[in-house]
């Protein structure tokens, strides 16, 4: 990715900021989604990553976020007419057991705590992909960080940008703020709380959809940078309680990368998203 020039910064900082002010006005919420970006930009500024990856992908969220609203604004104006009958119910009991049976494929996933009344499916899901990040993904930015011009490296600095921006490596993840706001409200909403369910597992397919189709690109066609040669666990700092280390120790460049495009299509599987995939 080519890097953007000051003058290019600077525009696209004013039009995510622009952008925030629009979601915020229009939509009544809180100034505090301007101060997080701001608090972001200015914590890339001060760690020296990369501007471009960052700005491209503070883009896409923050237009993200405003269709979501909008869709959010269209939900809400329709009125919703429950009819109950016996069909319905025999359907919902069929669900429910269906609902069961996949829980059960699941039960291995860390579980997330969101909130007494949140999804299991959501909160094991939102598990699955910390795990993601802390103990698979350092392999991803070990064996790619050190080769400035492989073609690749863009594209994976800006999925971990994502995958930190919201879902992070310990505390609340953001992606889930409006999911538990939506639980604590009183009384509850359960138009909004199934909107933000829903939402919180398409953006999530989208993003490991995307990722498992760039790790099988890699290994398909475009080849492991060093292939051959063995990952350097200690030359990254993690998390404490990550299992990084012990899964990865030993291993070749690409029987890394497949240990983690691995992992990524078994969540996909598990939590059946394979079909949720972004339109381009």
């Amino acid at each position: 990715m080519k890097e953007l020039s000051s003058s290019e910064i600077n525009l696209a900082v004013r039009k995510i900021k622009s952008k925030y002010e629009d979601i915020i006005k229009e939509f009544k919420k809180s100034r505090v989604l301007l101060e997080n970006f701001e608090d972001r930009y200015a914590k890339t500024l001060r760690s020296k990553m990369d501007l471009s990856t960052f700005l491209l992908a503070e883009i896409e969220a923050v237009t993200e976020l405003y269709k979501r609203e909008e869709i959010k604004r269209s939900i809400e104006s329709i009125e919703v007419v429950d009819k109950k009958d016996k069909k319905t119910v025999d359907k919902k009991s069929f669900a429910d057991k269906v609902y069961e049976e996949n829980l059960k494929k699941i039960q291995n996933y860390p579980r997330i705590s969101l909130h007494r009344d949140a999804s299991e499916e959501i909160e094991r899901l939102l598990g699955a992909v910390r795990t993601l990040i802390n103990d698979y993904w350092p392999a991803i930015t070990l064996i790619f960080r050190d080769n400035k011009y492989y073609s690749n490296n863009d594209k994976f600095s800006a999925y971990y940008h994502k995958l930190l921006t919201n879902y992070d490596y310990t505390g609340i993840m953001p992606i889930s703020r409006q999911y538990i706001d939506a639980l604590n409200r009183k009384p509850q909403d359960m138009k909004k709380i199934d909107f933000e369910n829903r939402f919180i597992l398409q953006e999530t397919a989208f993003l490991l959809n995307d990722i498992l189709d760039a790790l099988n690109k890699v290994l398909d066609s475009d080849g492991v940078y060093l292939a051959d040669k063995k990952i350097a666990v200690k030359a990254i700092k993690c998390v404490d309680g990550s299992n990084f280390q012990t899964i990865f120790k030993g291993l070749l460049h690409t029987d890394c990368v497949k240990k983690v495009r691995d992992y990524t299509e078994e969540i996909i599987n598990d939590f059946r998203i394979k079909g949720i995939k972004r339109n381009y």
